[in-house]
């Protein structure tokens, strides 16, 4: 694939994931994006190629820091090659700003061997990532991964590990 179309779809995708996600959130979505790119694994592996273990050195390198689409194309596209899927989700809502995550396979391959499947704009695949408590019909805050937990889950948890490794804690 050409840098061009690969920018291209990049396009194309983030305001389809924009349009998707709208349906669910109560944010007010920018179309000012900007991008984190994640890998799905940062640690290397042996069934990776010479090639890729480079490429995700240059992406750890990046991983978790807000860039432009320019930068986003810049690291991941690479002599015709792509990850072979990125899962994209909006991860934060800034109002003049919207935050895209990208979670980018460690592997990379040229256009004719990227998953298909239903997305039309391959390798990104477009996702909307809901809270362990959405009901139907509701409309979330995208931020909630980004917030602290509003459950008494964590406290519970850890005022039960202090019971069990704290002699004496009640």
């Amino acid at each position: 694939m050409k840098q061009e179309e690969f920018g291209r779809r990049l396009n194309a995708a983030s305001k389809q994931l924009l349009e998707l996600t709208d349906v669910y959130v109560s944010n007010e979505l920018s179309d000012n994006m900007w991008y984190m790119v994640v890998p799905s694994n940062p640690e290397k592996s042996d069934h990776l190629t010479s090639f890729e273990l480079e490429q995700l050195d240059r992406v750890n390198c990046f991983a978790g820091e807000g860039l432009s689409a320019t930068q986003v194309i810049t690291l991941l596209w690479l002599d015709r090659r792509v990850p072979l899927y990125i899962n994209m989700e909006v991860w934060k809502s800034e109002g003049e700003r919207t935050l895209i995550q990208l979670l980018c396979s460690r592997r990379y391959r040229q256009d004719q061997d990227l998953l298909r499947g239903t997305d039309t704009n391959p390798p990104f695949h477009i996702q909307v990532g809901l809270p362990p408590e959405y009901q139907q019909g509701q409309k979330i805050d995208v931020n909630w991964k980004c917030e602290k937990p509003k459950s008494n889950w964590l406290q519970r948890s850890w005022s039960t590990l202090k019971r069990l490794i704290l002699p004496g804690y009640k």
